[in-house]
């Protein structure tokens, strides 16, 4: 079957429909999902119920797998495989976390601001997000893709560049820094 992609906006997030992830992918559908992949970069596949095998078995699809910064923690054991990084509010006994706690207190710091590991040599090509439970209000995930930026900071000091270029020929100061 082919999967359908539902563009959320012409170049940025699209929605990927008519596939259940917890079957076999056919080659076919990979190949739909990368091209997707390669024009939106950010996808969304709504309603799938998927075991940590299923997901991690999709995961690979984008290449090896990492392991969570949690199997360095000694001082909880972790709650889902090693692959996957559990961004929740529950211990390894499935309870909702003591007010004190620091795993509490470390996964609050990430739900401001994280990398998803784009710090590393060789930086994750893909983060796989999968959802168990999203509350009825707020639960918004918000995407900060550098590529767009770098591109846009290249115009941005094209222009700069062009316009000191420019009051250099007509005779003003222009120091060759391209620093605000």
């Amino acid at each position: 079957m082919t999967i359908a992609v539902f563009p959320v906006t012409p170049s940025f997030a699209a929605e990927i429909g008519d596939i259940d992830l917890s079957q076999p992918i056919e080659p076919s559908d990979y190949v739909a999902i990368d091209d997707a992949f390669a024009k939106y970069a950010v996808l969304i596949f709504p309603d799938q119920h998927l075991s940590q095998d299923r997901h991690l078995d999709f995961a690979r699809h984008f290449g090896p797998l990492d392991v969570s910064i949690g199997v360095h923690r000694k001082d909880t054991p972790l709650r889902v495989r090693e692959e996957i990084t559990d961004v929740s509010n529950l211990d390894f006994k499935n309870e909702i976390w003591e007010k004190e706690s620091r795993r509490r207190g470390f996964q609050l710091g990430a739900r401001m601001w994280h990398t998803d590991n784009s710090f590393k040599r060789v930086p994750a090509r893909a983060s796989l997000l999968y959802a168990r439970a999203i509350p009825p209000i707020g639960g918004h995930y918000l995407v900060d893709l550098l590529g767009g930026a770098a591109v846009a900071l290249v115009s941005i000091m094209t222009v700069r560049v062009a316009q000191t270029a420019t009051r250099g020929a007509a005779g003003l100061h222009a120091p060759m820094s391209l620093r605000r």
